[in-house]
């Protein structure tokens, strides 16, 4: 049924719905006062990215924020990265 039907634009299905229907993991749907949809970390960013544009190209750039702050500390020589460790230890220490 979900296959006939999914390419009609005014085909809707609630999560609930498809979890049974399809024995989906990683998402949750609960009615009531307290209720909500909750999904996986990946599955949310993918449902983002499909509603936005915007928001897609936010968590591209944050990505590649992150992976060229990441850089520079990948290139350290060995002594610095063991100097590195020894104030961290020092820190966790109290000193």
């Amino acid at each position: 049924m979900i296959k006939s039907q999914a390419g009609l634009n005014n085909y809707k299905i609630s999560v609930k719905e498809w979890t049974e229907k399809t024995k989906a993991v990683g998402l949750k749907a609960t009615a009531g006062r307290y209720g909500g949809t909750y999904a996986h970390k990946d599955i949310a960013f993918e449902f983002g990215m499909w509603i936005s544009a915007e928001f897609k190209i936010y968590l591209i750039k944050e990505f590649q924020r992150l992976k060229e702050n990441e850089l520079p500390r990948r290139k350290r020589t060995g002594y610095q990265r063991y100097f590195s460790c020894i104030d961290h230890s020092q820190q966790a220490a109290g000193n």
